[in-house]
């Protein structure tokens, strides 16, 4: 069977940020906190997805909760922040 590859209409937007947002996110996470992340990024993407605006978000500037309290002095920090 030939499957047919249909071109992407040049409307859409690109994926590119969210993929960079989500590659450097997984580049901050240490083995402890990965899955949690991984949890969370999900349901972040998901979110957006169902409100329509996982291409109007911005993927830049977004903080997971998980990597906000990582800037948190490390006596105060969850064992699961970034």
């Amino acid at each position: 069977m030939n499957a047919q590859l249909t071109p992407v209409p040049a409307s859409l937007p690109s994926a590119r940020p969210r993929r960079a947002f989500v590659n450097e996110t997984f580049a901050k996470c240490t083995d402890a906190n990965r899955q949690a992340v991984e949890l969370e990024l999900k349901q972040v993407i998901y979110q957006a997805f169902e409100k329509g605006q996982l291409h109007s978000t911005d993927w830049k500037n977004y903080k997971l909760k998980r990597c906000v309290l990582a800037s948190l002095p490390l006596a105060l920090r969850p064992e699961s922040a970034c």
